[in-house]
């Protein structure tokens, strides 16, 4: 068995192909995917898809760092986050190198985001690129907050650095 742990399956729904790609996803042996939130529209999808495919689906919700200073709704987010079918907090984290311009709108969010993942004790799902010194000091708080179980804090899907930059966020907790 396969766990996609990381599907945004927003273009599938709109070009209709949602149904033969979950089909074949499940014949491939790929039997659990996380559908990945990060904009509003996309948190609700993800939400929906885990709801009406329970078993098969689960849910992220945040705001990824294209969100930052579009002042997203986190009180909509916090109500998600209170659904059982939304199991962590993202896609969120930090990219200086598409949007270098919105660095400390970035930052705010992200560490929005994180605060409320340890509130609810739900893990993050991290996205950064060329942000290390500022992913790794909001992690830090992050993991010196969290007071769930320390094999949950989260994972990141994305990163552009060094392995010794890996290695902090290893030692940190996050997968």
């Amino acid at each position: 068995m396969f766990i996609d742990s990381h599907v945004h399956f927003d273009g599938f729904i709109e070009d209709g192909s949602f149904g033969p790609v979950l089909e074949r996803a499940l014949e491939a042996g790929v039997l659990r995917m996380i559908a990945v939130g990060g904009s509003s529209e996309a948190n609700r999808l993800a939400q929906r898809l885990a709801t009406e495919h329970s078993g098969i689906i689960s849910a992220t919700a945040g705001y990824d760092r294209d969100q930052a200073g579009q002042h997203p709704d986190m009180d909509g987010l916090r109500s998600l986050l209170s659904d059982s079918v939304v199991k962590a907090v993202g896609e969120t984290g930090l990219d200086y190198y598409y949007s270098p311009e919105t660095a400390a709108a970035q930052k705010t969010l992200f560490a929005e985001n994180l605060a409320l993942a340890a509130e609810f004790q739900k893990p993050a799902v991290v996205h950064t690129r060329d942000a290390d010194e500022d992913t790794i000091s909001i992690l830090k708080e992050f993991s010196n907050d969290w007071k769930g179980d320390p094999d949950r804090l989260g994972v990141l899907h994305c990163f552009t650095r060094e392995p010794g930059f890996a290695r902090q966020v290893l030692d940190m907790g996050l997968y």
